[in-house]
């Protein structure tokens, strides 16, 4: 839009839905014409401030080309103007514009396409302070032909004339008429079209899809599908920008997945590693079906190498890559939490995500880009390629790039090696020798190698990116990399750990001069805001008794009106810094603090209230606009909270004020004071402090997931050294103040930091002396007394009091509640409380050992008190924890509180028959452990379960039995292990049946989980277990302990379906005959009777209710079944929706029709012929639409189905149809 347009012309343009504006105009108000409710208006006066992408549907953005009044031109046209008064001119300002248009103009060929078209209006160049046509012309060149409209051209005008030559030889439209004309007569008769909602882009095949950010919303815990929105959401400018957010991105990159504004092509923060092009190829190849064997080969692609070498910075930087090639769509995933397995919530909303993209239009046969950043895990390969193979199944379209520690051995089987070649454009990867490998291939898996070694164009693009964009001096960076560079080859790690230290400095003397800034202004405006009426009661007597006697403010003496304004400001000082103190101490710990106690800290009052008070609201005002506290809504969508901009300034903040461990904790117990005095006052719980406080506590506690704890120990001994002050303010919560603790987190946090206290941390300075054999009262009397131990026992029997009847609480609570995310969550802090139950056993149980010696060391009388006798046996640790287990397979936690205490438990006793039940029971957990992806494994980076696993297979090795040794020996022939077989078979105890069954089974490796088919061998021995167990002796004794006749139950189906009962896909088919159900279902009906209801394996309860329909058809018998499941085990852990499918002997699922009772939304109900109508509440079966097919419509209601198919799973029926369940990954 040029100058020679009227407002009212202007005003009928402007109207119109553009993507995009340029203009010569320089007039400031001009662009409030294009301001609109639906869309915001962005305006750009250099080319550095434009976003790669400048065409958003939510802002419009305004290009001027000259610049605007006052602003852009106002020091050229100073210059001119004095070199004008000594007689000089050279058209400065004219160049000046001039080369700033031409810069803006640089932008046509990027906006202007094939299908985008450029509308001009208004232009005549003639015009006094008009772009130059020969400017504007040598732009107008480079864009296509036939993509520009002029309109409104004086053809009498030279420039006419000029403008009519350029469109003739460019194939532009160009008409006399003027644009507004046009308009106005399009529009007079058209009622107006309403814009489409502002939405969010993303791209396939060179083309936007526009997609609302909402629908997207529930899968933000599990992925996110790269948009415009998301990748430029931040786009830094300007060197305080710089600095801010080079910081922000070496520190959250790690922690917070890719920080996308370090891959802009203005702010590119990271360092371009040597292997990034190799995995960037690969994948291009892959996502265009050219595989090196499989052009539809999904990978998966692992990025692989130690810790910190750049893995997961090398991902984001793939993930933005192939995002700006616009060709297909991208989605990351960041959750070290998701397993994938086959019926996982995860799988399914993963899938759905992905249908959901594929549906879009533009998509074809384009697959999608998953990136996974999973080197955290333990198994993230064998993880990454179960993904492949369960979306394979599902039929998406995708190549999967992930990340790993671990890489196939050089030497091992079927290992090929490849290396990258580049002519010219093209690129491929020809095999080579190891030594040269750039890419692995094994097992239709592809390996990058990557390394924490930098090339020297590394380190010196490191050195750029400090110089750039740290802030740093260049003499104290030259000296530090000269530093670096004389100790030895460049590790990346090393480089980040020293380098990032030189920002605290930058950052830290940036964020004191920011605070004395703010601070003096905020002081200031209190003094304002807060005077008045309310500041005149606060006023001491001597001030008062002047202002009565009739003396202004300004008569008083200044002495007396001096002392009175320090003692105000220092008071304001105070309430300032110790509310800045309170929310640093959260953000350091990457905890948001609700606002309500910031504001309750600044003016000592309750959190109620004092926000939004129409007193307070200018103090409000100011408050919330501190400029290093960000104030807004939690991202979890509760309150309104403050926090600092990042971690390492609120660090630094704690620092300046000296704010160390022990003046944190009394922080932390005045907040927690403040908690209980405000519940005191109102009877109300403030849910959102609640919750912060916990975390806050957790994070600061002994067993801290917070990062700097565990690496560098940054103060934590401090905090730790005045745990026991935590434990009594936190008593004081519940007892004191009388705050009610629903889910018992307080009263879990009791239990774990007095355990921990007393214990471990306790014992922490003496460890090395206590590990080399000697005694702790012989080198310490004091702190190891008689009395010490006394005092640490009667606390730790508190505790475990406390858990105990927490336990007890929490079982009537779950009872009571109807909703299942308040069960869910009431489940793991019950779960919490008997794993800290059965730690606090073992510790009271070993703490006594050591009273008892101390007191015979001591000549002392060992108290009869409380603790003597409080802690539970070994087998009622054993079966409490079983039940955790259950609940939760994955909780590694469990599993070494159960390990440790076995070990204990094993070698006290003496009996070997004893010796051996404990290990025949724990054999099978161990089983159960060793085939699951368990999470959290050991304390500060240990694998603390395989070790535990290692010592316990030791023990087992111990007993050299098996079955053949126990068939054939001759008759009357003894030893050791014949004796214990004798003995325990004559006790009615199957330990040592189940224990050389179990020797049998990991021999043949074979697992209770396995996804894989069993194979030939493997079937023959499960059926000579089976008929070894089943032999009427062994039988005898079997059919009296329930972990036996699960065993039997487990190797049985082994032996008939050829498959393990758990680990295999959703949808299992079964291919068992008539008999063999008939054995399962008196198997299953014994164990049912004889194990404890809280007790039972929901897997072998649903194979009880599958076997009861295969041998009896009686669907209200297995629907009662299922009725006793403990719905309690399913709490805290996900499940499968429908392990098995009702089938023949062949293994082909049984049809059936049906009539649609009812539908809401993707799911609905059907009557089905041949099944009772009614099922206990039920009327007739569940289905969800996606198992009736991705490509069949929801059925309305009273549709007759056929070819129907039903699965049993934990809640009963389920409908499928043939398509349906394939797409669940039936096998």
């Amino acid at each position: 839009m040029g100058r020679h347009i009227s407002d009212e012309e202007l005003k009928l343009v402007a109207d119109c839905p553009w993507s995009c504006v340029m203009t010569s105009r320089t007039d400031a108000a001009f662009s409030t014409c294009f301001k609109k409710t639906e869309r915001s208006v962005q305006e750009y006066t250099t080319r550095a401030e434009i976003l790669a992408r400048p065409l958003k549907r939510e802002k419009l953005p305004i290009l001027r080309l000259c610049g605007v009044e006052g602003h852009i031109q106002e020091e050229a046209a100073n210059d001119d103007a004095f070199l004008k008064s000594i007689g000089l001119s050279d058209g400065g300002t004219d160049i000046t514009a001039a080369a700033h248009a031409q810069e803006l103009l640089q932008l046509l060929p990027s906006l202007l396409d094939c299908v985008s078209q450029m509308v001009v209006t208004g232009y005549r160049p003639e015009t006094e302070g008009e772009l130059s046509l020969a400017v504007f012309a040598r732009a107008l060149l480079t864009v296509p032909n036939g993509n520009v409209q002029f309109w409104g051209v004086d053809l009498d005008q030279p420039s006419g004339g000029q403008l009519k030559q350029i469109a003739d030889r460019k194939s532009f439209y160009l008409s006399a008429d003027k644009l507004a004309d046009i308009i106005r007569e399009r529009t007079e008769d058209v009622a107006p079209v309403a814009p489409a909602d502002s939405g969010d882009l993303y791209y396939v095949n060179n083309g936007p899809v526009s997609i609302r950010p909402e629908e997207l919303m529930h899968y933000g815990y599990l992925a996110t599908l790269l948009t415009d929105r998301i990748v430029y959401k931040i786009r830094p400018y300007g060197k305080l920008q710089y600095e801010k957010w080079f910081s922000n991105f070496l520190e959250l990159s790690a922690s917070n997945g890719p920080q996308w504004y370090g891959y802009l092509p203005h702010s590119t923060f990271y360092i371009k590693r040597s292997y990034e092009d190799t995995i960037v190829q690969l994948t291009r190849k892959m996502l265009s079906g050219g595989g090196m064997f499989d052009p539809q080969e999904s990978g998966p692609i692992v990025l692989t190498g130690h810790p910190s070498s750049s893995k997961s910075i090398t991902l984001g930087a793939l993930a933005y890559r192939i995002y700006n090639e616009k060709l297909c769509p991208v989605v990351f995933i960041q959750n070290d939490t998701l397993l994938f397995y086959n019926g996982s919530q995860e799988l399914d909303d993963l899938d759905n995500l992905m249908q959901y993209i594929e549906q879009q239009d533009g998509m074809g046969a384009t697959r999608i880009l998953l990136v996974w950043d999973c080197s955290s895990y333990r198994s993230g390969v064998s993880n990454a390629q179960n993904l492949v193979r369960q979306l394979k199944n599902r039929g998406r379209r995708f190549v999967l790039v992930c990340s790993a520690y671990s890489k196939p051995e050089d030497n091992a089987a079927d290992t090929e090696f490849y290396r990258m070649e580049k002519t010219g454009e093209s690129t491929r990867f020809v095999a080579c020798g190891a030594e040269h490998a750039q890419v692995i291939r094994s097992r239709q898996s592809y390996y990058v190698p990557t390394t924490r070694v930098l090339t020297e164009r590394e380190v010196a693009d490191l050195r750029s990116k400090f110089r750039d964009y740290s802030g740093i001096d260049s003499a104290t960076l030259r000296s530090w990399f000269e530093r670096l560079g004389r100790e030895g080859e460049p590790d990346i790690f090393n480089y980040f750990y020293k380098l990032i230290a030189l920002l605290r400095p930058q950052l830290e003397e940036g964020l004191s001069r920011e605070q004395r800034k703010v601070a003096q202004y905020v002081n200031e405006r209190f003094d304002k805001i807060l005077g008045g009426e309310k500041k005149k009661k606060e006023l001491s007597p001597m001030m008062q008794a002047f202002l009565k006697a009739g003396f202004t403010p300004e008569e008083i003496p200044s002495e007396v009106a001096g002392e009175e304004k320090e003692g105000s400001d220092t008071e304001f000082n105070e309430a300032l810094d110790r509310m800045n103190l309170c929310v640093a101490m959260f953000s350091r710990f990457k905890l948001d603090m609700p606002s309500g106690l910031a504001f309750s800290i600044l003016l000592n009052q309750s959190s109620r209230g004092s926000v939004y008070s129409t007193e307070n609201r200018a103090l409000f005002h100011e408050v919330t606009n501190i400029p290093w506290l960000y104030y807004g809504e939690s991202e979890t969508g509760g309150d309104f909270v403050f926090r600092f901009r990042n971690a390492l300034e609120a660090k630094i903040f704690l620092d300046n004020k000296g704010y160390g461990g022990r003046e944190q904790v009394d922080l932390l117990c005045d907040i927690m004071d403040r908690y209980g005095q405000d519940y005191r006052r109102s009877q109300c719980i403030d849910e959102e402090l609640t919750k912060s406080l916990q975390d806050l506590l957790r994070l600061m506690g002994p067993n801290s997931r917070y990062l700097p704890f565990q690496q560098r120990k940054e103060g934590h001994g401090e905090i730790l050294s005045n745990l026991d002050r935590l434990i009594e303010k936190v008593k004081d919560i519940r007892d004191v103040y009388g705050v009610p603790d629903m889910d018992m987190g307080f009263a879990s946090i009791i239990v774990t930091f007095t355990r921990e206290f007393y214990g471990g941390l306790w014992d922490e300075a003496c460890k090395d002396r206590m590990s080399s054999g000697e005694k702790p009262w012989e080198y310490d009397r004091e702190w190891y007394s008689v009395e010490r131990y006394e005092y640490r026992l009667q606390r730790l029997y508190e505790a475990l009091t406390l858990a105990n009847r927490c336990v007890d609480e929490l079982d009537g609570t779950i009872q009571s509640r109807d909703d299942w995310y308040s069960k869910q969550h009431l489940a793991e802090q019950r779960d919490m409380l008997m794993v800290e139950i059965a730690q606090c056993n073992s510790l009271v149980e070993r703490m006594g050992e050591e009273y008892r010696e101390c007191c015979a060391a001591c000549n002392a009388k060992p108290e009869q008190i409380q603790y003597s006798g409080c802690h539970m046996q070994y087998p009622e640790i054993f079966r409490q924890l079983v039940r955790v287990i259950n609940r939760q397979p994955t909780n590694g936690y469990a599993y070494n509180v159960l390990f440790k205490a076995f070990l204990r438990a094993y070698n006290k006793e003496s009996r070997s028959e004893k010796r051996l039940q404990y290990l025949s029971e724990i054999m099978q957990i161990v089983d159960i452990c060793s085939n699951t992806e368990v999470l959290n494994r050991g304390a500060n980076g240990r694998d603390e379960i395989s070790e535990n696993i290692t010592a316990i297979q030791a023990l087992s090795n111990d007993f050299r039995i098996s079955i053949d040794e126990i068939k054939n020996r001759s008759a009357g022939a003894q030893n050791t292990y014949y004796d214990l077989y004798d003995k325990l078979l004559e006790a009615n105890n199957p330990a040592a049946i189940t224990f050389i069954c179990q020797k049998e089974l990991d021999r043949a490796k074979i697992a209770f989980r396995m996804n894989s088919q069993l194979s030939d061998y493997q079937v023959m021995m499960c059926e000579k277990i089976r008929k070894f167990m089943r032999s009427s002796e062994n039988f005898q004794c079997i059919a009296a302990n329930a972990y036996a006749l699960a065993m039997l139950i487990r190797v049985s189906w082994m032996s008939y379906n050829r498959r393990s009962l758990q680990g295999s896909a959703e949808c299992q088919l079964t291919r068992l005959n008539r008999s063999q159900w008939e054995d399962l279902h008196g198997l299953c009906r014994q164990y049912f009777d004889r194990a404890e209801a809280a007790g039972r394996q929901p897997i072998l309860v649903l194979l009880y209710a599958l076997s009861t329909l295969q041998t009896g058809w009686n669907y209200n018998a297995a629907d009662q079944i299922l009725k006793t499941l403990d719905e309690g085990q399913f709490y805290a852990s996900a499940r499968m929706r429908t392990p098995f499918m009702i089938c023949d002997e062949t293994g082909a699922p049984l049809k059936y029709s049906g009539t649609v009772l009812s539908t809401k939304d993707y799911s609905g109900y059907i009557r089905v012929n041949g099944v009772p109508e009614h099922l206990g509440s039920r009327t007739g079966i569940r289905f969800h639409r996606a198992n009736l097919g991705r490509t069949t419509r929801m059925p309305e209601r009273n549709s007759v189905l056929t070819d129907l198919e039903l699965g049993i799973g934990y809640m009963g029926l389920s409908v499928y149809t043939d398509s349906g369940r394939q797409e669940r990954g039936a096998q």
